[in-house]
């Protein structure tokens, strides 16, 4: 993960970090002059997340026929997702987009609430 330069002492990330897999790294490094005894010191390396993960739905696709008679405010789906990243960057919003299959904004028959996935006629 990490590596020091001899010369200088700078430490380098060398191979990727990811803060949902370690959150913090804890290198010890050595100093010696060759003669004298040698001294160490812990490093604390803290990683702070980035919203890196993308969202995911369960299903690929949902699909359910509905009678022309039903019911303005019932349930159409219950969509599903989830965000490998950790809190705070593993909000998931969801969203009808304002032009979705060549309709005008507002023309489609649903809402769905942007917190639960409950997508509603």
């Amino acid at each position: 993960m990490f590596a020091i330069d001899a010369a200088t002492g700078v430490v380098t990330i060398v191979s990727p970090v990811d803060a949902e897999a370690h959150a913090s790294y804890s290198i010890l490094v050595q100093l010696s002059d060759g003669i004298q005894a040698d001294t160490s010191t812990v490093v604390i390396a803290t990683i702070n997340n980035v919203n890196d993960k993308t969202p995911m739905f369960q299903q690929t696709a949902y699909s359910r026929t509905f009678a022309e008679s039903t019911r303005m405010g019932t349930t159409a789906f219950v969509l599903s997702a989830s965000d490998a990243d950790i809190s705070p960057t593993n909000l998931t919003f969801y969203l009808i987009p304002t032009v979705a299959n060549g309709n005008d904004a507002g023309s489609e028959p649903f809402s769905i609430d942007q917190t639960t996935g409950n997508v509603t006629f």
